[in-house]
C-alpha cells in the first residue's frame, strides 16, 4: 500500500528523577492517514525517506502516540538490517 506520511519533530524522553541513568532517547514520530491506512499495529514495517528526495529507508512501528480525527501518529526505529 502507498499513502503520504510525514514526520514530525522528534520526542524527547528524560529518564525520571534519581535515575542513575541521564540518557535522553528521541522517538522519531510519524503521521498516518487514517483514511488511507486505518490500523498501523506494532511491529508494521513501513518504508519511507527522513526527508523530500531522500533514500527510502526500512522503519518499524515502536508505538502509537496518538490519534487525531484524520491521521494517527506512531513512533518508529529503524527496521534490523540483515547481514
Amino acid at each position: 500500500m502507498e499513502t503520504t506520511v510525514f514526520w514530525l519533530g522528534p520526542l524527547s524522553s528524560e529518564a525520571p528523577a534519581g535515575a542513575l541513568s541521564s540518557r535522553v532517547e528521541r522517538a522519531r514520530v510519524l503521521v498516518v492517514p487514517l483514511e488511507d491506512v486505518p490500523e498501523v499495529p506494532r511491529q508494521t514495517q513501513i518504508q519511507c525517506a527522513e526527508y523530500d528526495g531522500g533514500e527510502l529507508l526500512d522503519w518499524v512501528v515502536d508505538s502509537t502516540v496518538g490519534v487525531d480525527v484524520d491521521s494517527r501518529r506512531v513512533a518508529v526505529v529503524p527496521a534490523p538490517t540483515e547481514s
